[in-house]
């Protein structure tokens, strides 16, 4: 692969957003909210009315918040609390997100176009374009200083235009990937999907799913709004390429397997896929980047694929703000790749053995036992289950983290939406990409060298102090306030954390070690006396 990396991206073009789903809406909401021009394209003639994915996980919801855009269920959508697992007919487990010590405590399940509605209101409150519909990206070339782009508009004409940087949110047939030359790696799955959006007679839990599982059959019952629930059948082999689909797929193995009709009306949506579990083998190449579907494709098990790509987005949108402002050097944005292909994996595999469990793939039942409702496992069904699938247990290990340091790097900087708030009522409103230094209360606090890494990036990093008797700066660049008695306090006594716009734990420590920490800074930011020339 030839892929020749500057050392500078700086650059007032605007980035193309290739593909106006999920991941391409939300990649434009972050950059909109960085400040970040950005051209947003996709070839169809309007918004999907495609269902396909329904769930907003807590992590992706968490990430929406500090965007400034929180999330709420849309007019044919709900709020999930707990994912039910039923053994032929019979009460397995569950996953309760009730559980998590955390503000949001539910996903949020609606159809796809609900989700692009509210986010494409969400770029247009934030100031970001309206997609350009009908518009096709038909060439990449780069340049020394951005990309080229043929575009095909709606009247039939090509034309080339001019860009920072490309992201490929273009889905399973991408032709930025093909750009890149990067090929899917992994496998498909025996088996399809039938699945519909039905009004039912059905006695469930409002606000719960019920994945009903048998020795050759598995349904799942997802609620959406009043008695609207999504409908998911499995079939075995590969999508018949001649058969008509029909509601009575989805009718009659339900009907079966229950042993009563509980379905009210016919289908208002109704649709059939196979799936996968395939991965890019790198997401970059130069000034062209992949996200979301173009980059990687799961099980719809755990509704794990939409948020995968939002929060691709989230990770790649700031470290663009910095890189194409000339505050970061582009060596930033080499951790997009790692990060990411390492979280990806990860769920890939979670959510592959899920799948391979459920759909009864695999008849070696060894690695169940650890997730089998008993005594001995409390603490995984009611912590750990529940961090998996909301997107909390997401975990770096490399990228842009401070090596072999506290574990708590790499993980969600939890704590930040109540910061979040404690800094706004203070009229503290800090730069949407910039990286947030915790400073934790202590007599050995370095506060003269604090305030010389404030003025060293004034832009790209607020240092907070925690336990000012008053709303007052300590020194130069810092800020400090008392924090509440009533909440709990975010970084310990004598503690640093450094945290990333994405909501991620960059650095966890001591006091003593900023130096440390402030050299490490200068491998990645570039100081204020210093700005990068356009690349």
């Amino acid at each position: 692969m030839n892929d020749p990396r500057p050392v500078s991206l700086a650059s007032a073009e605007p980035v193309l957003i290739v593909g106006a789903g999920p991941t391409g809406l939300t990649l434009a909401c972050a950059l909109a909210r960085h400040g970040v021009p950005h051209v947003l394209i996709d070839r169809k003639a309007h918004a999907s009315h495609e269902s396909k994915g329904l769930a907003v996980n807590i992590a992706c919801q968490f990430l929406f918040t500090l965007l400034g855009t929180p999330m709420q269920p849309g007019p044919h959508g709900c709020r999930l609390e707990r994912l039910n697992l039923l053994w032929q007919g019979r009460a397995f487990s569950a996953i309760d997100f009730r559980h998590l010590d955390f503000p949001i405590r539910s996903l949020i399940s609606q159809p796809q176009p609900d989700t692009e509605q509210q986010l494409e209101a969400a770029l247009t409150m934030l100031g970001g374009g309206q997609p350009r519909w009908q518009t096709e990206l038909v060439g990449l070339a780069s340049s020394d200083n951005g990309v080229w782009a043929s575009l095909r508009g709606m009247d039939g004409e090509t034309r080339r235009e001019h860009f920072s940087c490309v992201v490929g949110c273009d889905g399973k047939h991408s032709l930025v990937r093909e750009h890149l030359g990067a090929t899917m790696d992994g496998h498909g799955y025996p088996m399809h999907f039938v699945l519909g959006d039905f009004e039912l007679d059905w006695p469930g839990e409002p606000g719960q799913v019920y994945y009903h599982v048998h020795p050759q059959d598995f349904f799942i019952l997802i609620p959406l709004h009043g008695r609207c629930w999504r409908v998911v059948v499995k079939y075995d082999g590969d999508v018949p390429a001649e058969q008509p689909l029909v509601d009575a797929m989805v009718r009659e193995p339900v009907t079966r397997l229950l042993g009563r009709d509980i379905f009210r009306s016919a289908s208002s949506w109704l649709s059939r896929a196979p799936f996968y579990g395939r991965v890019a083998g790198y997401l970059r190449q130069g000034r062209c980047f992949i996200a979301g579907d173009a980059a990687h494709l799961v099980s719809p098990i755990g509704g794990t694929g939409m948020n995968a790509g939002m929060q691709d987005a989230f990770n790649l949108a700031w470290k663009l703000s910095l890189c194409l402002r000339g505050q970061a050097l582009a060596a930033l944005l080499d951790s997009y790749e790692p990060e990411r292909l390492e979280a990806v994996r990860a769920n890939g595999d979670a959510t592959d053995l899920a799948t391979r469990l459920i759909a009864r793939l695999n008849t070696d039942l060894t690695p169940l036992a650890p997730l089998l409702p008993k005594m001995g496992n409390r603490a995984v069904w009611r912590t750990q289950l529940p961090r998996q699938y909301s997107g909390l247990a997401q975990h770096y290990s490399q990228g842009m983290l401070v090596p072999k340091q506290n574990p708590l790097a790499g993980g969600f900087a939890l704590p930040m939406l109540d910061v979040v708030a404690w800094l706004a009522s203070h009229g503290q409103h800090p730069p949407s990409d910039a990286l947030w230094l915790m400073v934790g209360a202590g007599a050995d606090a370095d506060l003269p060298g604090l305030s010389t890494l404030a003025q060293r990036y004034p832009t790209q990093l607020r240092v907070v102090y925690l336990g000012s008797p008053a709303a007052m700066p300590v020194a130069s660049g810092v800020f400090a306030a008392p924090w509440p008695a009533s909440v709990p306090v975010p970084v310990p006594f004598g503690q640093l954390q450094l945290w990333r716009p994405d909501g991620v734990i960059a650095f966890a420590g001591e006091h003593r070690q900023l130096d440390a920490l402030s050299d490490w800074l200068a491998d990645w930011l570039v100081p204020a006396q210093a700005p990068v020339g356009a690349g």
